[in-house]
């Protein structure tokens, strides 16, 4: 009982916080997603990733964006292709901060330029209603 107590002291002492997942939760995080970074809940970068949550995580990502995110979603998407449109209609509509330069961002600029109407296809829509 005495090293049980021991073990557990020891062990407690070079951890910190843990979290646990159930099996249907923790496939969220692989294969292919697309992530929003948060700062007070206003979005400041959105990616997407084949790689699951390794790229969201990665120190490759902006170097602002990992020092100041408070909150991080992540949403699994079925394939690359849905991954690509979902992370370029969020860059649209939301205008992260940090995604100024990107090449999905630049098309936001041109769509948001027609004030509404469709571009190939693509009409913008509210953030919510991505998600209902």
């Amino acid at each position: 009982m005495q090293v049980r107590k021991i073990f557990k002291e020891k062990l407690l002492s070079l951890l910190n916080e843990g979290i646990s997942f159930k099996r249907e939760t923790i496939e969220i995080f692989n294969g292919y997603i697309v992530y929003i970074y948060f700062k007070k809940m206003k979005p400041i970068y959105i990616g997407m990733s084949k790689d699951g949550i390794r790229r969201a995580l990665s120190t490759r990502r902006r170097k602002e964006v990992l020092e100041q995110y408070d909150r991080v979603w992540i949403y699994r998407a079925n394939d690359l292709q849905a991954a690509k449109e979902a992370e370029k209609i969020l860059i649209t509509t939301l205008n992260p901060k940090y995604n100024l330069n990107s090449a999905v961002n630049r098309e936001a600029e041109i769509m948001r330029s027609f004030r509404g109407n469709h571009v190939r296809g693509l009409k913008r829509m509210p953030f919510y209603s991505i998600f209902t």
